[in-house]
């Protein structure tokens, strides 16, 4: 959840790594196809499917591949450019670091290296992210999710 908002951004359905200095939890996202009206129920060719080593074939152009953590827990996609969104996440981070200060001190140091280190990160490979936000918090804005391809 959401430290201020309380929006549910994740379940513990989806585990994750926690990387720099356990500041940042990175979760495996896949796509999935949405829309178009083939399912298959994973039975291969027993229904009527595919068999798992046969090629998928063309792509239904009424399919659209989505991220499955966008598509379940409702993420709205944010553009931002680089000066925008280094504003937001030095107002959030500023947010959670306060946070840490009142509520667990004697992680402020780990937290302001790991913080300052995913920042560089992602600044430096600006281009490679995408930006999410919860949809229940559209007007009081919470956590900025990133998505990258690794």
């Amino acid at each position: 959840r959401d430290l201020f908002t309380n929006d549910e951004l994740l379940s513990d359905a989806y585990p994750g790594t926690v990387e720099y200095d356990e500041v940042i939890l990175e979760v495996k996202a896949t796509r999935i196809p949405v829309g178009g009206g083939e399912v298959d129920i994973g039975r291969g060719n027993a229904f009527g499917g595919r068999d798992e080593d046969e090629d998928e074939g063309p792509v239904d152009p009424n399919v659209e591949l989505v991220l499955d953590l966008v598509s379940i827990f409702s993420y709205t996609e944010v553009p931002f450019t680089k000066k925008q969104f280094i504003a937001v996440l030095k107002g959030y981070m500023g947010k959670v670091k306060k946070w840490v200060q009142d509520n667990k001190p004697e992680r402020l140091e780990a937290f302001q290296r790991g913080a300052n280190s995913f920042a560089q990160q992602v600044v430096g490979h600006f281009d490679e992210y995408q930006f999410w936000v919860s949809s229940e918090s559209l007007d009081n804005p919470s956590m900025v999710i990133l998505s990258y391809y690794k």
